[in-house]
C-alpha cells in the first residue's frame, strides 16, 4: 500500500508542475499581447518630398464641430459640401472609396484649430475600416 501512495503522490506532483508551467506560459503569454501598442503607424517621407497623386483619387475631408463632417472629390459627383454626421458620413464615404479603389484613394483630412480628439481618431478608425493606407493630416489653413 506505501508504494502505490508514493506513486499516486509522485504523478499527482506531476502534473501540479506540469500545470504550474502551462499556467505561467498562458500568463506571460497573455501580459506580452496586451503590452503591444495598438496605435495607428504613420510614415512621413524622408525630406519633407512630396508625391504628386492624380486628382480623382484624392478625398478631403474636412472635420466640423458637433461632430460633423464635409467631404469633396475633384473629379467625382459625389461630394457633399454641407456638415453631415459621423453615421451619414459613413454611409456616403464607404462606397467612394470602393469606387475610387482602396490602393488609389489618397485623403486629405484638415483639422481646425479647436478640433476634437475623438473625431480624429473616428476618422483614422474609418481608415482602419476600409485598408486605407495613403492619407495626409493638414491643418486648414494648409488648404489649397
Amino acid at each position: 500500500m506505501k508504494k502505490y501512495t508514493v506513486v499516486i503522490f509522485g504523478i499527482l506532483g506531476t502534473l501540479a508542475l506540469i500545470y504550474v508551467i502551462v499556467g505561467a506560459v498562458n500568463y506571460f503569454t497573455l501580459i506580452n499581447t496586451i503590452e503591444k501598442p495598438l496605435a495607428t503607424q504613420i510614415h512621413i517621407p524622408e525630406g519633407g518630398k512630396q508625391t504628386e497623386v492624380p486628382e480623382k483619387y484624392v478625398i478631403k475631408i474636412k472635420l466640423m464641430e458637433n461632430h460633423e463632417f464635409t467631404y469633396k472629390t475633384i473629379k467625382s459627383k459625389l461630394s457633399n459640401p454641407l456638415p453631415i454626421d459621423y453615421q451619414a458620413f459613413v454611409k456616403e464615404v464607404t462606397p467612394l472609396i470602393k469606387q475610387i479603389g482602396k490602393d488609389n484613394v489618397v485623403i486629405s483630412l484638415y483639422l481646425s484649430e479647436d478640433e476634437k480628439y475623438k473625431d480624429i481618431v473616428d476618422m483614422l478608425d474609418i481608415f482602419t475600416k476600409n485598408d486605407i493606407k495613403k492619407y495626409a493630416i493638414l491643418k486648414d489653413n494648409e488648404r489649397k
